[in-house]
């Protein structure tokens, strides 16, 4: 890969970025022909980035995994640092994702393998302080 764009690449965090920076890496594609292409498009794959032709934007999907025992925790989420959980309430399911983009996915796998998720998810999350944002 040509330096260049891989120096570019690498500083681009996360999706929203990525699509904040759409005219930049076509400058970059006209400049450095196919390869660059190629190397964009790859480098979009490796991190899951999908292409929404709707949008005209690139999408991080975020896939949910149910928990094997569940309670209220009844799945977990996680995609480049970031967890997602979804609990039962009394108005139905209601989704949290954490502020934070630094949990390890070790965190979601223990989370859906639990016969306690529930106990765990205040072990791991809530006792540490990790903030979890209400989304839905």
């Amino acid at each position: 890969m040509n330096p260049v764009v891989e120096s570019a690449l690498a500083a681009i965090p996360s999706v929203e970025v990525w699509n904040a920076n759409l005219d930049e890496l076509k400058r970059l594609v006209s400049i450095y022909g196919n390869d660059c292409k190629r190397s964009i498009a790859d480098e979009a794959a490796k991190r899951g980035y999908l292409w929404n032709s709707t949008q005209m934007t690139y999408v991080h999907p975020w896939p949910m995994i149910a928990v094997n025992h569940p309670g209220r925790l009844l799945g977990v989420g996680w995609r480049s640092g970031q967890l997602a959980c979804i609990f039962q309430s009394k108005n139905g399911p209601v989704r949290y994702e954490s502020a934070s983009h630094e949990i390890p996915k070790e965190t979601a796998d223990k989370l859906v393998r639990s016969l306690y998720c529930d106990n765990l998810y205040k072990q791991l999350i809530k006792d540490k302080g990790i903030i979890m944002m209400r989304i839905g």
